[in-house]
């Protein structure tokens, strides 16, 4: 789907887009201005990539977008060169993820792309603490636009069950 939008209009795109397509949104020919706003309310659930050229894409708080994460490095993303503003909920879709400690998904371009992360913004399944997104091992970073995977260090759960252990010893004793 190839949308373009005239100069400061706002289109507000409610349905949803689902299949192996991608999105783009650019500039109207001949259209003065920045290419415009397209807010998103509705489900953005499609394997290709989301590439913004002008203007400002906004993912509302009704909105969400799907991300499928396949092999290392392999995943749907947000590019481009113009302004994201997310705001809704994104949802990784990983059916079909490489679970291997170190593997890592670009899912938002911030080398390219102007990005902010709105109060409403949030990852399903996942807990924040001050812009990094965790849950089942994968953590999501507002700041790199990154989605990692990492195994506990053997070591790091052996600690963790043997201080498990010391509490059971000191209730089971009454200390």
């Amino acid at each position: 789907l190839r949308t373009q939008i005239r100069g400061g209009n706002t289109t507000i795109f409610s349905g949803d887009l689902t299949g192996s397509g991608s999105l783009i949104k650019e500039a109207y020919a001949g259209s003065p201005g920045s290419g415009g706003t397209m807010n998103v309310t509705g489900d953005l659930s499609y394997t290709g990539n989301t590439t913004i050229n002008s203007g400002i894409f906004q993912l509302a708080q009704a909105g969400t977008m799907t991300f499928y994460i396949g092999e290392n490095g392999m995943s749907n993303k947000l590019t481009g060169t113009a302004t994201v503003q997310l705001d809704g909920t994104l949802v990784f879709n990983l059916a079909n993820a490489a679970a291997v400690s170190g593997n890592s998904w670009q899912i938002v371009d911030v080398n390219t792309l102007t990005e902010s992360y709105g109060d409403n913004f949030k990852v399903l399944g996942f807990t924040e603490d001050n812009g990094l997104w965790s849950g089942n091992g994968y953590q999501f970073s507002e700041q790199t636009g990154l989605l990692t995977y990492t195994v506990p260090e053997p070591a790091s759960l052996a600690l963790a069950a043997g201080g498990l252990a010391v509490l059971g010893l000191r209730r089971r004793r009454g200390i």
